[in-house]
């Protein structure tokens, strides 16, 4: 069954509550947003917020009201990251994390990278039969799609990223990035349609937006030969020679064979 939401219809909070319902209604598995959050002051006392959040498999945040931020991220990979998920009572089933148009600075990718490269913890009395990858404080499953569109976390924040992604996989844990698009300058003040402006005598600036092309983690291998091949013309042209060798090589192989069929043009007059 497939659900078509317009955009005007998540603005209001009776249509982002039908969304919601639906979701949990028409799907056998656990998907939370941010009715589930916990709230501040259950955090430091209490481990109701932490228990709801143990069980989902998707954790979509790209409706919130108010932008997560990054004191949000660091707020989340603190719930997602205990250590209570690295016994054998509790494992990481986290799937799908959504935090699209979150306002996400470097700073918040560097919580997220933090998160994402932890290593196992030491193997106790009551965890010395598990593995290392059942030993890690993470919320995430052993494969993890994590959406950062619309986020300003520039070059710097994906090289984070990427290490932290490279570790993850050492770890045993398979980690998928995809980030880029379009994300505001300053989130709250496009949204409340207020814009920074700057001038510089004759020249006035305007902080609208920022432009980043798509990128996703790990790089496709066909997207790092392009790279190389862009960087080092050499290559480009070992390539092209490789590349008619090898037709060439085919070619000559296939002229000897001897076909069961012939391919011949007939002409609508000829019987």
């Amino acid at each position: 069954r497939t659900f078509i939401i317009s955009e005007r219809a998540l603005l209001t909070s009776r249509g982002r509550e039908n969304y919601r319902t639906r979701r949990r209604t028409y799907h056998k598995t656990k998907r939370c947003d941010e009715t589930d959050e916990p709230k501040l002051w259950k955090m430091p006392f209490f481990n109701s917020g932490w228990r709801s959040l143990s069980s989902c498999v998707e954790y979509d945040l790209s409706l919130r009201r108010r932008l997560l931020g990054d004191k949000g991220v660091r707020r989340l990979v603190f719930l997602l990251g205990r250590k209570e998920y690295a016994t054998r009572h509790r494992r990481g089933q986290l799937r799908v994390l959504n935090l699209e148009r979150q306002g996400i600075t470097r700073r918040g990718a560097g919580y997220l990278a933090r998160w994402l490269s932890v290593d196992p913890v030491k193997a106790t009395n009551d965890t010395a039969d598990l593995v290392d990858v059942d030993r890690m404080p993470t919320a995430a499953f052993r494969s993890i799609f994590i959406n950062l569109e619309g986020n300003p976390i520039g070059l710097l924040g994906v090289k984070d990223l990427e290490r932290a992604v490279d570790r993850a996989r050492i770890n045993g844990i398979r980690v998928v990035i995809v980030g880029g698009g379009s994300s505001s300058d300053d989130a709250l003040a496009a949204r409340s349609g207020r814009q920074h402006v700057v001038k510089l005598g004759p020249i006035e600036y305007t902080r609208k937006s920022v432009e980043m092309p798509p990128w996703r983690l790990p790089v496709p291998i066909l997207q790092k030969l392009n790279a190389a091949m862009r960087a080092h013309h050499f290559l480009r042209s070992l390539t092209l020679v490789v590349i008619f060798c090898v037709g060439a090589a085919i070619g000559r192989m296939t002229s000897a064979i001897t076909l069961p069929y012939r391919l011949a043009i007939v002409r609508s007059g000829q019987r």
